[in-house]
């Protein structure tokens, strides 16, 4: 059956019923419907009511992704900090000075002298490694603006990166900081206002931590109050520089010298980067072989020390606690300079300093470490011996205060062992000099030193300094 009707306006709708009829006979009869329908066949089709409370789209479209942070930390112009709140060694301040924002901290609030680490922390905050990983790692710069707080004062601060990885401490990421200012390490501010920005690093591995903390700290003796704002840790297409460093991987197959072969220069290349210094190919200014190590651009002030042997953790770790030794062969650069050294093995956790004897270099090739009429002058920790470092170990050369002037040194031939059974009995050669000092006929290392007996610790405690640190 087919019905139709036609509605060209509401009103067409209104009172519309469907009767469906058959023949009535006085009997009931059974009806089957199927098939029902009601449908437009025309054009009709007026604006329908606006829906009070209309259901919500089944599939809505996904919502943006949230713009990815231009930057891997938080907050680093401190404008959501509030006023006079205390953050690490400073304290926020809204001011109209303030380079970018209204608000920029100052580091005024020093520990007592001595807590070496506190008194020269500026301010440090959390990286965002899971931000670092969506955007897979790459090459980031850090920038920031500082100034003295006090008229003229300078300040000087360093930027680094510690990654963790379960307990243990990773310090691989270093800041070289531009503009460069000649023999500073770091960035160097008077009372106005510099902008800092550093170098690309890449921070590739850091995205392999289980978390890292970004840290600022005052360098050197120039821990002055000092102004900080609009930290950055953003991510460059610019690629770093070459790098010329080399990473030293030791084998310990020579008890001897367990840095070995990297003591002697001679399996690296002419101007490649080691231990602060920078490797020369000079056969004939070279103590034995065809390289030495050059420690240069030395300014009193700059540096607390020049060189440093890091990574001693990690030898001392894989070789376990005992009475560890150090040589080399020392000159000046230049003729007729001299200068003065201190070697300090550093231990970052507990802040201890074993030091040995002072030392002068001449320039003449010189044997400096131990000798066999000293055996008792190993590292020593109180109970003997060193233990095994928590952290951080170095070997370094501080400068000796007071000197008029800090000139370039050379250093050949370094060894660094640890007490083992059957060492050599024979005399480092310390002789054959040549006459001018430039070249000395030596084509080995100085011998390691008699073995140790237990009569020999009786005087052999060496001046230990602690500096507590702060993790």
């Amino acid at each position: 059956m087919n019905e139709t009707n036609t509605i060209v306006t509401e009103e067409d709708l209104k009172g519309l019923t469907f009767t469906f009829r058959t023949g009535y006979d006085g009997k009931t009869n059974e009806l089957f419907f199927d098939d029902i329908a009601f449908v437009r066949t025309g054009a009709y089709n007026p604006e329908p009511d606006p829906d009070p409370d209309p259901d919500p789209d089944p599939d809505p479209d996904p919502k943006p992704e949230p713009a990815i942070p231009d930057t891997l930390i938080s907050d680093g112009g401190f404008e959501k900090a509030a006023e006079g709140e205390v953050q690490w060694n400073g304290v926020v301040v809204r001011e109209e000075s303030a380079p970018e924002g209204e608000q920029y901290l100052r580091i005024t609030d020093r520990p007592v002298e001595g807590e070496y680490f506190e008194e020269r922390s500026v301010w440090g905050t959390p990286i965002s490694l899971e931000r670092l990983r969506a955007d897979e790692g790459g090459n980031y710069k850090i920038s920031f603006w500082l100034r003295a707080a006090n008229a003229d004062e300078q300040t000087q601060v360093a930027a680094y990166i510690v990654g963790y990885e379960g307990e243990t401490e990773h310090y691989d990421w270093y800041f070289n900081m531009i503009p460069e200012q000649e023999g500073v390490n770091g960035a160097v501010a008077g009372n106005e206002w510099v902008k800092f920005e550093s170098a690309p690093l890449s921070l590739n591995d850091l995205a392999k931590m289980d978390s890292a903390m970004l840290v600022i700290t005052n360098w050197n003796e120039l821990i002055t109050d000092c102004d900080l704002d609009c930290v950055t840790l953003t991510k460059t297409e610019e690629i770093p520089p070459v790098d010329m460093a080399v990473e030293p991987e030791y084998t310990y197959d020579n008890p001897a010298n367990l840095i070995d072969p990297y003591g002697t220069f001679d399996m690296l290349k002419d101007g490649s980067t080691l231990w602060n210094g920078v490797v020369v190919n000079d056969p004939q200014g070279a103590h034995s072989g065809d390289n030495y190590l050059l420690i240069s651009d030395r300014t009193e002030g700059a540096y607390r020390f020049d060189f440093s042997l890091i990574g001693l953790q990690d030898i001392i770790k894989d070789n376990g606690a005992g009475m560890y030794y150090y040589s080399c062969w020392l000159k000046t650069k230049n003729k007729g300079e001299t200068t003065v050294l201190q070697p300090i093995l550093y231990y970052d956790d507990t802040g201890a300093e074993y030091w040995m004897p002072r030392i002068t270099v001449t320039d003449k090739w010189t044997f400096f470490g131990v000798t066999y009429d000293e055996v008792n002058r190993f590292f020593n920790a109180e109970n003997g011996g060193l233990p095994v470092p928590g952290a951080v170990a170095e070997f370094r050369f501080y400068n000796a205060p007071g000197q008029e002037t800090y000139p370039d040194y050379c250093i050949d031939d370094l060894a660094f062992w640890k007490y083992y059974e059957g060492q050599s009995t024979e005399e480092p050669d310390g002789g054959n000099q040549s006459e001018n000092g430039d070249r000395n006929p030596h084509t080995g290392v100085g011998t390691p030193a008699l073995p140790v007996v237990a009569a020999a610790l009786a005087g052999g405690t060496l001046a230990v300094v602690r500096r507590r640190r702060r993790a």
